[in-house]
């Protein structure tokens, strides 16, 4: 509250015997004020009840011109309990009038954003700073500053997953780059000219097919080679042996079976009984 202003203070009057409020008595009320712990003084008005035991009395601006005050209010009535009432008051003539706030707001109002002042102190060519002497701060040297904190570790870590995104990116592009300009629509057929004039235009060298045909391991094939195929004879041809009517073919390892087959005997035939590599 304001001191020294006209101050309207409600206050409460109780029957001791039920404890309940007591209305009516305002007739026998006394009023008093005690400011700033002095002694007490009879109000200058008289209470008035608002309702139901409820009371009020209106302080002067004499009467409140003080930092605590105490209102201590008796009935004569018999029975009739008041409890004093403790006020606290400001001193309004110390606080600002509206028209020092309404400047401070338009002062306030005019400030720059931070962005901005931000923006102005880079932008600013030189700095000096007197420290027991005086030290030019440029733009420049606060760069140097500024990429100066970055430690080496992370910077060289930061180049190393640049060049991984670059190298992801150029192995994205150069797959995008085989999608056709106008990819057909899902569901419709597609005309594929290019691959098909590749295989149109792909030459076979028969000859070096045949040449490597030719000079091809057999132990590369020997494992899956069936009984009735080239790599099957050139095994009968080097590593084989012939005993009691049963025709042995051997790898090229020299004793893994290859195949076995029944063969009949002429004796008038030159009789060959194996073939070693």
């Amino acid at each position: 509250m304001l001191k020294s202003q006209l101050i309207t203070i409600a206050y409460t009057a109780y029957n001791a015997d039920t404890g309940l409020l007591a209305s009516g008595d305002v007739a026998n009320h006394t009023a008093k004020v005690s400011k700033d712990g002095a002694s007490f003084t009879p109000c200058t008005n008289t209470p008035s009840e608002i309702s139901d035991g409820v009371y009020k009395i209106t302080l002067t601006a004499t009467e409140t011109n003080c930092n605590t005050l105490t209102l201590f209010v008796s009935s004569s009535t018999e029975g009739i309990v008041i409890p004093p009432v403790q006020c606290a008051f400001e001193d309004y003539s110390t606080l600002p009038t509206s028209s020092a706030v309404s400047t401070l707001q338009t002062s306030v109002n005019a400030l720059p954003s931070s962005a901005s002042v931000a923006q102005d102190v880079w932008n600013y060519a030189s700095r000096v700073v007197t420290i027991s002497g005086s030290v030019e701060i440029s733009s420049a040297s606060l760069e140097n500053i500024r990429d100066g904190l970055g430690k080496s570790v992370e910077i060289s870590a930061i180049n190393t997953h640049l060049n991984e995104t670059d190298d992801r990116l150029e192995d994205i592009l150069t797959n995008t780059n085989r999608i056709p300009t106008n990819p057909a629509a899902v569901g419709d057929s597609m005309t594929l000219t290019s691959a098909y004039d590749n295989v149109k235009n792909f030459e076979l060298d028969v000859k070096a097919i045949a040449d490597a045909v030719l000079v091809g391991d057999i132990s590369r094939v020997e494992s899956v080679a069936p009984l009735f195929s080239l790599c099957s004879v050139v095994l009968a041809h080097f590593g084989s042996s012939v005993s009691e009517g049963n025709w042995t073919i051997f790898r090229t390892d020299g004793e893994t079976h290859h195949a076995s087959l029944s063969v009949e005997g002429n004796e008038s035939a030159y009789p060959i009984t194996g073939v070693k590599s």
